[in-house]
């Protein structure tokens, strides 16, 4: 341990030269976890084997304390300003001397890691993790993640050095740091976001370097961050260890590393005991999960490295994480440097291709920022305060809105900014979001609302935008696409550099945009938002974009933005983009190893010589496929890229353009062969090339089914697209139409668009109108064929004109005008008139146009006729004589029928030789064989000239067609010529010799000249197709057939006839002829030998007894008839005549029915064969030819003998101008200037058909787009339905609590109304509005009535939304003695009988029948109670009057009673006795109130205001346990002045035993009361009658009437009569009912009753002129 200490005290000391360490000598720190290999795809798998001794050195403590919510001032200077300043000194570092952590990858050695600068390592415990699960098998690298300690004093940039020499960790691309909280989180419900999201981040971390921050615990946000790294782990190292093996080429996909960082709280780890940093081996940690109500939490184990701060609580954990995150915006660890590969390993796994490593600069270059960039999810009051410290330093913010909690919050405050509202309803919010933090704490409320607020206020700053809403319940945000989210953020908040920053920023963004495949930000934010500046695109840069998959979009981005192909594209860019191709199966598999014939290892390197000159492999690839030589100059693109140029700049460009095309091509990029191809100066030709090298690589050397597949459809796809601009072309301008099928080009061996679409074999191409009119006029040459009008009774063919003009010399100058090419040139200069008729117009292109072909069918004179035909031949005439006829006989239409003439005559010379009897005559016989030899030298000699002045045209037939020829001159002379002299064959040969070549020239002439025909030559075509597939076909099938049905045949009939060649071609011949010839004469035997086979057993087939032995050739052909020889021949003529024959006419039927529609295609593809062939015949024709030799032989002589002697002469005499030589310089102006015209024209072309193409594939989407815009309004109606219905639900919230301000108002009215009673006594019943009636809930229920105003309240006003419940109390719930007397319910009975009437008779049976009720309203009657004989009288009159009449009170349209007051908001009996008016007896006992002694004896009355104050009775309702008048309900079984003497008996009296009559009257109740009221003496008056009024005592009825009760409904409701009994005197209530407090209430304003009867009460108290 001493040596330990030292050792450390050592290395801590400033003076020790060992502190720093040196990058050069390759060793690190011994006990520093340290890894050099960074291309570890995995996250960066530590060795298990480093020894590891940590000393740590605290530097004393900081003040992290916080007030009120942000970072203290101390806290902010050491996060942000004082450790930027704190030197190395102030911590404690370690050498490195293990050399173990030096080794590195093949890959990574390329990489040089020396620096002049010495790097200090801080000395932070750490180590390496390796997490376990139970059950999994073992892998010692899979669960490595390296950790660290770190005291919350130190410093970031320490800890950004550690990152960069400890971890190795270089500076990324782009940081993200997520906020979220494992306290403050909620599950997200839909599956789909977190699979969304999940793929989203993974797919930003595929595509570029990012280090990804969270809290690095196994739960919340972090937990499915790490899943989905574990996913990604998982499918990378399946790629590494089983990666298949497909035509030698190894798939694997280059990414970049995972780098998520966990920063976390290391008292906050479950398992924070078992890291201390001070362990060897990596620590064994298996997650047991987390325990419920711990503030404790695991590690997710699929983060790759993780910070862990000591002594540290959550809100100083996410400042240390603010100060963390500002640290990355500075580049961490020293610059990158490169040295150059070599070839071999010139790869781009994402932006370290070679030519990278050109680019000279240091990635991390100190002037430059590191995007920053902030993911808020869910998250809680401290994940506020984080986000508002990012906003306020000017780091972007993306906030997920949907998920709840603080994100939630921050949205809607950003939103909602300029609301009025905003304060309070985000108050209401974060008191909902955060129940528990909040609780009782208004002040922190606010504060948090605040923060908020100020959050949505620094959103904005400076014109930029750092707070980014990503609302997840919206379908237009794909989770998926999260890196389009974070890049908008980005550059919403970036500000414009200046100078060389600029343009860093740009490149950096565009790097950015690349990696992440997001060209439409870089249209819109890097583009449009600096469409005044220029902006250069490096080559780096490019050569990513052809590299890397999917990024088609950013080479035509950076095409349409002036970028120059010709200054990145050398032969060395080249080779690297061969060597870097995609599809290396494609590539390597078809065209090296199957075009070239290499034998390729994908490991090594491609050859130098592949384009290295112009014979390199690339040119003999692309030769082989389209038969076009040295298409791509590799020295030239070099020089172009230096700038050069060895012809110009826009050569230049176009040949680097069509240099791409074909590299695309050859790769299988089928989508970036299209991008270029839109910038090529030909499209048509560099289309047909590629569609031509596609087709041919497709079907000659590709193997794999799909992928031949595919590469013809590409093939077709380009074909089609040449075919389309030419139609556009013709379409816009005829004249420039032909222009591009005449123009020789350059860069493809001078060959034409109709040359390379004839190599090419595009049929349609060719079959195009304007291809076939180009033809048609070849066809002609310099002829126009014209017709006269003879008065239309005379028309002449053609080629009897041309017959006549040729031989005749004459009629030419009749029938023939002539076109000179040097004028057909010139028409093509001349502009087009678009209003010129379609025929007039291909005159004008064609030929020139006629005097007389713009007149009508008119009749003229002979006289102006022949005026007419004396003007065409001074037209004519313009030309010499010998011209026109030199014209006339090179046109190929001459040539044809000349040959075809001449060609007949051979025909009949060649047939009389072959008719002349015996041996013939050898003067014809030597001409036929001169004849047919000069045919066979004029063939030969136009197969060489095809073969290399027109390639694209087939020579294989005609090369057949020599050597057959040949053939038969050798047989003709050795059979027919030499015989004539020595006789050695007989003639029968010799005939048969001729006649075989009598058909094959008779043959020959359907292959020469009839399929010149429109007629002939379709048919041709479907007779050939039918012959080479159908029928040929169909023979196969046949001869098997024939060949069994021959020789068995042969055997049943002939069993004896002998072995020999003779019984093979008897039994053939017979089987073949029985197609056309049925013979069957022989199936019954010959009769006359018929007997020889009477002994068919096997004996008789030895020798010595053997029939045919004996009997020879008689046997042999004598034929045997049997039934089996009838089976044998019948079956096979059924298969051959019925079958087989019938077969070959349906498969003819097919073929011709299926090709009838493209045969006029094929017809006019070949023409172009035909038309060739008569242009390269000589003028005249064989044997004539002999003469065109001749002249060719003179014109040898003169061109390379005399002519070269005579300009020799001429220069020597100086007798030459310089003429030519101007004339050369004009016409490379002039060519300039077309090429200008032609490439901006077929710009306009590209732009057409890219448009009209776009509109195809939108006509095509269209059901596709239209499905998307349903499901897209469905999900928009959706949410507006929702939307709705919380507006509907708020709405209604709303409209309650109006309601219930309303009824509250008016309820504060009628309390002032009822005040006023006292004075102006009872409301008439007109008047009287119930409120009591209206009151909610319903006594004894929770139902709610429906709330109505007083307005509404008359069944008179209409009122249409009135929707009341409905409550009749069951009669099972009355008591008992009470039960008889209610009615039933109604509804319900008949609801009973609806649903009766649906029974059957037999189900009726086994029921119980229904109760029988039929009321009699507004009548009085007697019933009887359910069994039982009790009679009680029923009342169901009302006692209500109007203008002192009785109220019959109606019935509603259910037939039930109508309460005559109005609505109550509630149907139904309630909880009433009875349907309608339910009747009720009150009395109101009232005396004078007055004062008592201490006693109790009464004194005088109390005054008020001059008044007398009154007292009356009450009692106490059960039900309610409100006062209310003594009195009783009036059921029937008694009267109600029974109901009153027993209520006041039994409530009052307190009397347990109560015997009164039934039929107690008025009298007898007056006379009851009566008796308790006494004179002016003391005694009392029981037992005799007195004067009542003497006695003081007064008895009236007060009150008979409406009752407002709770109890009341619609339907049902109460009626009182209320008796005032009032004793002006004395009384003896004070003896008889002792509690007098509880039993005695004064009449007041503040006196409050049951229903209506304070305002009964007050109306007594007017009446006696007492004190209300």
């Amino acid at each position: 341990m001493s040596s330990e200490s030292g050792k450390t005290s050592a290395l801590s000391s400033p003076s020790s030269p060992s502190r720093v360490i040196s990058l050069s000598s390759g060793k690190l720190a011994e006990i520093i976890p340290v890894v050099v290999n960074d291309d570890c795809g995995q996250g960066d798998q530590p060795s298990p084997s480093a020894d590891k001794n940590v000393t740590s050195h605290n530097t004393g403590n900081m003040d992290w304390d916080f007030g009120g919510g942000e970072p203290s001032e101390s806290m902010v200077d050491d996060l942000t300003t004082d450790q930027s300043t704190k030197t190395n000194d102030d911590v404690g570092y370690a050498t490195c001397t293990d050399p173990a952590y030096a080794t590195v990858t093949s890959v990574g050695s390329y990489i040089s890691r020396e620096s002049s600068t010495d790097v200090l390592l801080p000395n932070l415990p750490g180590g390496i993790i390796e997490f376990i699960q139970e059950g999994a098998e073992r892998n010692q690298t899979d669960g490595y993640r390296y950790y660290v300690i770190i005291p919350k004093d130190t410093p970031v940039d320490d800890i950004a050095n550690y990152m960069a020499y400890g971890w190795k960790r270089r500076t990324p691309k782009i940081v993200l740091s997520v906020i979220s909280s494992v306290k403050y989180f909620k599950q997200w419900e839909d599956e789909k976001h977190i699979e969304d999201f999940q793929a989203g981040i993974i797919k930003a971390a595929n595509l570029t370097e990012m280090w990804i921050v969270t809290n690095g615990f196994d739960s919340g946000v972090a937990k499915y961050i790490g899943d989905a790294a574990c996913d990604e782990m998982a499918r990378r190292k399946s790629q590494e260890e089983e990666s298949l093996e497909v035509k030698n080429i190894q798939v694997l996909e280059k990414v970049p590393k995972l780098t998520i960082l966990g920063v976390v709280a290391f008292d906050s780890i479950s398992y924070s005991d078992h890291l201390d940093g001070q362990h060897v081996q990596p620590k064994q940690i298996e997650n047991r999960g987390h325990k419920p109500r711990s503030s404790k939490f695991d590690l997710n184990p699929f983060h790759t490295h993780f910070m862990m701060v000591k002594d540290i609580n959550s809100q100083e954990l996410n400042a240390f994480r603010y100060s963390l995150e500002v640290r990355f915006l500075q580049p961490v660890g020293r610059a990158r440097r490169y040295r150059r590969m070599p070839s071999s390993h010139t790869t781009l796994p994402g932006t370290n291709s070679d030519l990278d490593l050109n680019m000279g600069e240091s990635q991390n270059n100190p002037n430059t920022n590191t995007p920053v960039i902030s993911l808020l999810v869910q998250g809680g009051p401290p994940e506020i305060d984080q986000v508002l410290w990012l906003l306020k330093k000017k780091i972007p913010v993306i906030v997920m809105k949907g998920f709840g909690l603080a994100a939630d919050l921050i949205a809607f405050a950003y939103e909602e900014t300029r609301e009025s509202y905003i304060k309070s309803e985000l108050m209401k919010r974060v008191k909902d979001t955060f129940p528990k933090e909040f609780k009782k704490d208004d002040l922190a409320v606010i504060e948090c609302r605040d923060k908020i607020l100020e959050c949505a206020f620094y959103a904005h700053q400076d014109s930029l935008t750092y707070l980014t809403i990503l609302d997840t319940g919206n379908r237009a945000s794909d989770l998926t696409n999260l890196s389009k989210y974070i890049l908008m953020a980005l550059f919403k908040s970036q500000t414009r550099k200046l100078g060389h920053k600029w343009r860093d920023q740009i490149q950096r963004d565009l790097q950015l945009t690349l990696d992440w495949n997001r060209c439409d930000l870089a249209k819109s934010e890097i583009y449009q938002k600096y469409s005044l500046t220029r902006i250069r695109v490096e080559n780096h840069i490019f050569h990513q974009a052809l590299l890397r998959e999917d990024r088609e979009d950013f080479v035509e981005l950076f095409l349409d933005k002036g970028f120059q192909v010709h200054r990145y594209l050398s032969h060395k860019r080249l080779h690297n983009l061969f060597e870097n191709a995609r599809d290396k199966e494609f590539f390597i598999g078809v065209c090296l190893e199957g075009v070239l014939g290499k034998a390729v290892n994908p490991h090594s390197p491609l050859s130098r010589n592949f384009c290295e000159d112009d014979g390199c492999e690339l040119n003999r690839l692309l030769s082989r496929c389209t038969k076009l030589q040295k298409l791509i100059n590799p020295y030239e693109l070099s020089m172009n890229s230096l700038g050069t140029y060895i012809t110009n700049k826009a050569v230049a460009e176009r040949r680097a353009t069509t240099t791409l095309v074909l590299w695309a091509a050859l790769t299988n990029r089928p989508i970036l062969a299209k991008v270029f191809w839109k910038k090529t100066d030909d499209p048509i030709a560099v289309a047909l090339i590629v569609s031509m090298l596609l087709h041919r690589l497709a079907s000659q050397w590709c193997k794999d089914v799909d992928m031949k597949r595919r590469v013809k459809a590409t093939a077709v796809e380009f074909g089609k697209m040449a075919v389309s601009m030419l139609d556009l072309c013709y379409q816009d301008s005829s004249i420039q139409a032909f222009h591009a099928l005449n123009k020789k080009l350059q860069d493809f061996n001078n060959r034409t668009v109709v040359e390379i679409a004839k190599m090419g074999n595009n049929k349609f191409f060719i079959a195009h109108p304007c291809c076939q009119k180009w033809l048609a006029q070849r066809w002609l040459g310099c002829l126009q064929i014209r017709e006269l009008d003879w008065g239309g009774h005379i028309k002449l063919p053609d080629w009897l004109k041309v017959y006549l003009s040729a031989f005749l010399i004459f009629p030419m100058f009749v029938w023939i005008a002539f076109v000179p090419m040097e004028n057909v040139k010139q028409k093509f200069e001349k502009e087009d008139d678009e209003e010129e008729e379609e025929v007039e117009e291909t005159n004008m292109l064609l030929r020139p146009l006629s005097i007389q072909e713009k007149q009508g069918k008119k009749r003229y004179s002979m006289k102006v006729k022949f005026k007419n035909l004396i003007d065409r031949g001074e037209v004519t005439l313009k030309l010499p004589v010998y011209k026109q006829i030199y014209y006339l006989w090179s046109a190929p239409i001459t040539k044809f029928w000349v040959n075809q003439l001449f060609y007949v005559f051979f025909l009949i010379l060649f047939s009389l030789a072959v008719l002349w009897p015996s041996c013939g005559d050898l003067h014809l016989n030597l001409s036929v064989f001169v004849w047919t030899f000069i045919i066979w030298i004029e063939l030969a000699r136009r197969t060489w000239v095809k073969k290399w002045k027109h390639p694209e045209v087939p020579i294989f037939w005609t090369s057949i067609e020599v050597i057959l020829i040949l053939c038969f001159l050798l047989l003709y002379l050795v059979f027919r010529i030499i015989p004539h002299f020595v006789e050695y064959v007989d003639y029968m040969t010799t005939k048969f010799v001729m006649s075989i070549g009598l058909l094959f020239f008779y043959y020959r002439t359907m292959a020469v000249f009839l399929p010149i025909s429109p007629t002939l030559g379709p048919m041709l075509i479907r007779i050939t197709k039918m012959v080479r597939k159908d029928f040929s076909t169909w023979m196969r099938m046949f001869v098997i057939v024939m060949v069994s049905g021959g020789i068995t045949i042969h055997a049943v009939l002939y069993p004896s006839y002998p072995l020999n060649v003779d019984g093979v071609k008897k039994a053939l011949a017979r089987a073949f002829f029985a197609m056309f010839l049925t013979k069957i004469d022989d199936l019954d035997g010959d009769d006359t030998c018929s007997y020889l086979y009477e002994n068919t057993t096997i004996g008789s087939c030895h020798p010595e007894q053997s029939v045919s032995y004996r009997y020879g050739n008689t046997m042999s052909t004598c034929p045997y008839g049997s039934f089996g020889g009838y089976f044998i021949v019948i079956q096979y003529l059924l298969i051959t005549k019925l079958v087989l024959i019938t077969l070959l006419y349906a498969m003819f039927s097919v073929t011709n029915a299926r090709i009838s529609d493209h045969a006029l295609e094929y017809w006019k593809y070949q023409r172009y064969g035909l038309i060739v062939d008569f242009e390269e015949r000589l003028r005249l024709p064989p044997p004539l030819t002999i003469i065109s030799y001749i002249c060719m032989l003179l014109k040898f002589i003169w061109t390379k003998v005399i002519r070269p002697c005579w300009t020799r002469c001429r220069q020597c005499c100086r007798c030459f101008t310089s003429q030519d030589s101007v004339d050369a310089s004009r016409h490379i102006n002039i060519f300039k200037s077309c090429r200008t015209m032609d490439y901006n024209y077929w710009k306009n072309c590209v732009k057409v058909y890219i448009n009209k193409e776009k509109q195809d594939q939108l006509k095509e989407t269209e059901d596709q787009r239209q499905s998307e815009t349903l499901c897209v309004l469905v999900d928009d109606m959706q949410s507006q339905k929702e939307t709705n219905r919380r507006l509907n639900d708020r709405l209604g919230q709303i409209e309650k609590s109006l309601t219930s301000c309303r009824l509250l108002l008016e309820e504060m009215k009628h309390m002032m109304e009822a005040k006023d009673m006292g004075t102006k006594g009872l409301i008439p019943p007109k008047k009287l509005i119930h409120i009591s009636s209206r009151q909610s809930p319903y006594p004894g229920t929770r139902i709610q009535r429906f709330p109505i105003f007083d307005k509404y309240v008359p069944w008179e006003v209409t009122y249409d939304t009135y929707d009341p419940a409905w409550y009749t109390r069951p009669v099972e719930e009355f008591p008992p003695e009470i039960i008889g007397y209610v009615d039933i319910d109604i509804m319900q009975l008949r609801q009973q009988e609806e649903e009766r009437k649906k029974l059957g008779a037999d189900e009726l049976e086994d029921l119980p029948p229904l109760p029988v009720f039929e009321p009699m309203w507004n009548s009085v009657f007697s019933s009887y109670i359910k069994d039982t004989d009790v009679q009680i009288e029923v009342d169901r009159t009302s006692w209500i009057t109007f203008d002192n009449q009785p109220l019959r009170y109606r019935l509603d349209k259910s037939g039930l009673p109508q309460n005559p007051f109005g609505r109550t908001g509630l149907r139904g009996r309630g909880k009433l006795w009875r349907w309608g008016p339910n009747h009720h007896m009150a009395v109101i006992i009232s005396r004078w109130k007055r004062k008592y002694s201490a006693l109790g004896k009464p004194l005088d009355h109390i005054i008020v205001d001059g008044k007398k104050v009154l007292e009356f009775m009450v009692v106490q309702r059960q039900d309610t346990g409100d006062f209310s008048l003594p009195g009783g309900n009036v059921y029937g079984d008694c009267t109600g002045y029974c109901v009153i003497l027993k209520s006041f008996k039994k409530d009052l009296l307190k009397e347990e035993v109560i015997e009164h009559s039934t039929k107690a009257d008025e009298q007898e109740m007056i006379t009851f009361f009566g008796h308790f009221a006494t004179g002016h003496s003391t005694a009392v008056y029981i037992h005799r009658r007195m004067d009542t009024a003497a006695a003081g005592f007064k008895a009236q009825i007060l009150y008979r009437g409406y009752m407002d009760d709770t109890a009341n409904t619609d339907n049902s409701w109460r009626e009182v009569e209320v008796w005032n009994f009032h004793y002006e005197l004395n009384d003896v209530f004070d003896e008889k009912i002792p509690d007098r407090e509880n039993v005695w209430r004064e009449v007041s304003s503040y006196t409050r009753l049951y229903g209506n009867q304070t305002a009964i009460v007050q109306e007594a108290a007017r009446i006696h002129g007492a004190y209300c």
